[in-house]
């Protein structure tokens, strides 16, 4: 398995932070 940068830790995708591209931030806007 592939795990993102999150780690084993954090199942779900990484922090915004780490994917803070335009389609990601729109989506944790619309998200959140």
């Amino acid at each position: 398995m592939t795990l993102s940068p999150g780690g084993p830790r954090s199942p779900s995708p990484p922090p915004p932070h780490e994917y803070a591209t335009d389609k990601d931030n729109h989506s944790n806007h619309s998200t959140n």
